[in-house]
């Protein structure tokens, strides 16, 4: 016969659960209990689940979260997931962040916030190992490219080297005549018609037919051939109007055109030289920022790729939790003022808290902020300005008042709503016209996602 003890509710912590719960110890089943307790078939099977989580529990939960867990009672089997996953960790994390007095359907709530937060996280970290894999390939690729660069510096000066105790003159027209092709001195500039001919016969240059390229051969032996016109007053520079004494071809311009010699290579080694040393400075700098980039990157949490979530050691009950209800509310609000409206549309690469259309085809956008630091945090709503008419934030009445000051001279002429409150506290005074395209766009938008959740229900 059962016990003409008072039926106290049974919740997990009353007495009389924790006598069932000993009695489990024992081996009893929920239908044995019934004749000696007060309590239903449906109440044994929920203490009987609550003891099995408790006993997988105790092994892998510290004390002080164990005894949490315990304080919960009945409530834990919302959290059903965690045990059947066996996610210690998520349970812990959950368990730090619920106080023993959080009602169930708020409890039920965290296995979903929890998921999206390691989403989220995930997705951050992705960000970050994806920008660091890019920033190393770009320093390997700028490391590459100062080597080559280097040596081609290295293989110009070696070159010149040989003539570098030439008169200042010889090497200057030389420096302004001659150009590299694949690491080989070629001719860049025309020089005397009659000269460049004789240079032929001599081997100091060499014709490419193949490249229509005049090769430097010696340019130790063409810098003496310089000198020895030079101190003769000989002409060494190409002169257009006698080469049509000479030259069936006519004139030609002083520069060498040819497809096969790119625009660098073209160049005099007086100017090549000096582009080098440019490009080889700007290569390494822009290295050193890499790098800088890589550590900083390193050091990130993903809460630097991810505006719109705070990816913390703990769940942030209060952000997230009032976050949704504030939603929530400004749905409420955008509803009885006549607008078909729709929470977190994606649009653009953004997502709005909260955004409606009325029967004028004005758009509002209302942003929720959970907190001050989540307000703070918050750089992205000036970008949303162009898609709405009015904007407004929705914030909680005892963070508004706390921090009026600071909030009404960040958002300007922007509007606050309170939550609970139909009354606009800040009117939106700021006038913002959409462009007709943009406004059609969102509202269809917005009617699509409405269509979506009425046909399959996200």
């Amino acid at each position: 016969m059962k016990s003409a003890r008072s039926t106290n509710k049974i919740n997990g912590t009353d007495p009389i659960s924790l006598e069932i719960f000993e009695q489990f110890r024992k081996g009893a089943t929920p239908k044995i209990l019934l004749a000696d307790y007060p309590i239903s078939l449906d109440q044994g099977k929920k203490l009987s689940r609550v003891f099995n989580y408790q006993v997988a529990a105790q092994k892998c939960l510290k004390p002080e979260l164990f005894k949490r867990l315990q304080e919960l009672g009945l409530k834990i089997i919302v959290l059903a997931d965690f045990f059947k996953e066996q996610d210690w960790d998520g349970l812990s994390e959950t368990l730090q962040s619920v106080d023993t007095d959080i009602k169930r359907d708020e409890l039920a709530l965290y296995p979903s916030l929890l998921k999206e937060k390691r989403k989220r996280i995930t997705n951050g970290i992705n960000q970050i190992n994806y920008k660091i894999a890019y920033f190393e390939q770009q320093e390997a690729m700028l490391v590459n490219t100062i080597t080559r660069l280097e040596n081609e510096m290295n293989t110009i000066q070696g070159k010149l080297g040989l003539i570098k105790d030439y008169d200042k003159k010889i090497v200057e027209f030389l420096l302004d005549h001659i150009g590299m092709v694949c690491d080989n001195l070629c001719l860049r500039k025309r020089l005397d018609y009659k000269w460049q001919k004789a240079l032929i016969k001599k081997n100091i240059l060499k014709y490419d037919e193949m490249d229509y390229v005049y090769y430097v051969e010696d340019i130790v032996k063409l810098a003496e051939q310089t000198e020895y016109r030079l101190k003769r007053n000989f002409a060494i520079k190409y002169n257009s109007d006698e080469v049509s004494k000479y030259s069936l071809y006519g004139a030609q311009p002083v520069e060498y055109r040819n497809k096969s010699i790119d625009k660098a290579d073209s160049a005099s080694l007086l100017s090549r030289i000096k582009d080098l040393d440019q490009e080889i400075l700007a290569l390494n700098k822009e290295k050193r920022e890499c790098s800088l980039e890589i550590k900083k990157i390193r050091h990130s949490t993903p809460e630097s790729f991810m505006e719109s979530v705070l990816a913390s050691n703990e769940l942030s009950k209060s952000d997230q939790l009032t976050h949704g209800k504030l939603q929530d509310f400004a749905l409420k609000w955008l509803y009885k003022n006549e607008f078909a409206c729709i929470t977190e549309l994606v649009f653009d690469n953004m997502r709005f808290d909260a955004i409606g259309f009325n029967n004028d085809n004005r758009i509002t956008i209302i942003e929720a902020k959970a907190s001050i630091s989540d307000f703070r945090r918050d750089t992205k709503w000036k970008k949303y300005l162009k898609y709405c008419n009015e904007f407004y934030f929705i914030v909680n009445k005892s963070l508004y008042f706390t921090h009026q000051n600071e909030i009404d001279i960040a958002i300007a002429d922007v509007g606050v709503i309170i939550d609970g409150s139909y009354e606009i506290i800040k009117p939106c005074t700021l006038q913002m016209i959409p462009d007709s395209e943009i406004t059609q766009t969102v509202i269809f938008k917005i009617a699509l996602d409405l269509t979506k959740k009425f046909a399959f229900g996200f």
